[in-house]
């Protein structure tokens, strides 16, 4: 009896050993998944690898590959049995395609692939742009929440400095509403942005189907350019009309135009039928072989060769404007780019800088007595201002970054 109850016993701690273990590994494995950070290429991996579009696009592309699979096949033949009580016969029927029709169905379907193809580059794309342009809201809101937060605790410290000097006699009890109105200021300013940061996260969490319970902290990538320096306006033209999916899918739809053009053209030509049957008939052996094609005589074509040219040119109209917007869209994007570079080169050589130093002269000089209030705040707001600037010239920066190397046809990642 004692035996079986020490047995018990022993099986029962074990169990919630093992019950405490597991409770324990899997708070390690969420507080490391909370910590986790994520940076903007696995949160572009994790974009694409669940949005529905590409998952429809991709199943498109392999359908291509049935659709080239079954072009290249020839007609079924034909057999006929004839097994009456006077007569006896097989015979046997091939229709034979008139040369270039099968060609011209491969040339069609390889070119619907391809536009497949190309049509899910583009998405990417477009996605890609669409979760980059609101990470780097998020990158943006999240400085501007850090920035306001220092500017709260700067606030606090000479609010109390203030309170201590009034109470002291040293400064009146306008200074000391001054200081009240600021750090109420600087307490709605901090609950603002923190606000927006909360729902730029929210966005973004909805857009990659991410659990409310999970914490999202992004790595510090706002001041990190995309681009390169060396990059000029010709060549990134260049890459363009050579590699954007709008531009490639549209020179494809005109080979595709031709093909269908050649189709029509050849529908026209008769495909031959040879037939060979042979048996006995009323005793006697039968044997026949024909050979039989349609006439081209009322049904030409001409309606669809007309509604295939004028659809060619409709596609070469398309590719001309594409280009051009393509053209537009990059060349104004490469200026404003380098003038948002220029400016952001002025901020950080000497504007954040002085700002600090000011804000940091303002604060001792009105410790000791030397600096009024109103000073010291119009030195704090400056500062504040300036980083401020600081961060939405980063931000357009980093908007104008993301259109331009979209807007090229190439891929973030």
């Amino acid at each position: 009896m004692n035996i079986r109850k020490k047995s018990g016993i022993f099986y029962y701690k074990h169990f919630l050993h093992i019950i405490l273990y597991l409770i324990l590994n899997e708070m390690f494995l969420f507080s490391y998944t909370l910590s986790q950070e994520i940076g903007l290429k696995e949160i572009l991996h994790k974009a694409i690898s669940i949005n529905p579009r590409i998952h429809y696009l991709e199943n498109i592309l392999k359908s291509k590959e049935g659709t080239i699979k079954q072009a290249d096949v020839s007609p079924n033949p034909s057999l006929d049995i004839n097994a009456g009580n006077k007569e006896q016969t097989i015979g046997f029927s091939q229709n034979m395609e008139f040369p270039g029709k099968r060609d011209a169905r491969k040339k069609i379907a390889n070119e619907e692939k391809d536009i497949a193809k190309y049509q899910i580059m583009q998405t990417k794309i477009e996605i890609e742009k669409e979760i980059s342009t609101i990470y780097y809201d998020v990158l943006w809101v999240k400085g501007n929440v850090n920035l306001y937060r220092e500017n709260l605790d700067i606030t606090e410290k000479y609010m109390k400095s203030t309170k201590y000097q009034y109470d002291k006699g040293f400064n009146n009890k306008i200074d000391l509403l001054k200081s009240k109105i600021e750090l109420n200021r600087a307490q709605r300013l901090l609950l603002e942005s923190e606000q927006e940061y909360k729902s730029y996260i929210s966005r973004l969490r909805a857009m990659l189907k991410i659990e409310p319970i999970k914490l999202i902290n992004l790595n510090d990538e706002f001041i990190k350019p995309l681009l390169q320096d060396s990059l000029n306006i010709d060549s990134l033209l260049d890459f363009a009309y050579i590699n954007h999916p709008s531009i490639v899918i549209e020179q494809h739809r005109i080979k595709l135009a031709d093909h269908e053009i050649d189709q029509i053209n050849l529908s026209t030509k008769p495909d031959f039928n040879l037939g060979l049957a042979g048996g006995m008939e009323e005793g006697k052996f039968r044997a026949d072989f024909t050979i039989s094609f349609p006439l081209t005589l009322w049904d030409t074509k001409e309606g669809s060769k007309i509604e295939s040219e004028y659809e060619k040119k409709g596609y070469e109209n398309n590719l001309e404007n594409i280009i051009n917007n393509i053209n537009i869209e990059i060349t104004q994007n490469f200026s404003l780019l380098q003038n948002l570079k220029e400016k952001i080169k002025l901020i950080e050589g000497n504007l954040i800088s002085e700002a600090k130093e000011t804000l940091e002269e303002a604060e001792k000089a009105y410790e000791t007595g030397n600096f009024r209030l109103l000073d010291l705040i119009d030195a704090q707001r400056t500062y504040i201002e300036v980083k401020l600037e600081y961060f939405n010239t980063l931000h357009m920066l980093h908007h104008v970054e993301i259109d331009l190397i979209t807007g090229i046809g190439k891929t973030i990642i």
